[in-house]
């Protein structure tokens, strides 16, 4: 009942005043976690799908440098590209561009954040994402 705009107060059962209240802090911080672990377990799951894509590619990227050593072998009596004593897998891997690919855009890994490659030219002192 509300008199002279002032609601008047609750009575329960036992003849006691009480109010009507809004939210008491412990539940809305509840609320919020109760919130923040839905929207956690939401997103998580669509960093995994794009960890799951990045994967993936790496894979067709490796299957990719495989068909190009493979390519590269047929074409010098079954050896693979070899050098005396490089100190890192670029110079070697190098020999595969251009004669057995053009495309350097396979040996850099899409997880992580190397510029890119010129393609169809050797990479020797550049930097690829794989080793041989």
């Amino acid at each position: 009942m509300i008199r002279d705009g002032i609601p008047s107060p609750i009575r329960s059962h036992n003849g006691r005043c009480i109010r009507a209240r809004g939210f008491s802090l412990i539940e809305l911080l509840v609320v919020m976690a109760i919130i923040l672990i839905l929207f956690t377990a939401y997103w998580s799951s669509g960093a995994k799908n794009f960890q799951v894509k990045q994967m993936t590619q790496c894979e067709k990227n490796l299957q990719f440098i495989y068909l190009a050593l493979r390519t590269y072998s047929t074409d010098n009596n079954d050896r693979l590209p070899a050098l005396d004593k490089p100190k890192t897998s670029e110079p070697v891997l190098s020999l595969l561009v251009p004669r057995s690919t053009t495309s350097t855009e396979y040996f850099t890994c899409p997880g992580c954040k190397d510029s890119p490659l010129p393609d169809g030219q050797p990479f020797a002192n550049a930097k690829i994402s794989y080793a041989y």
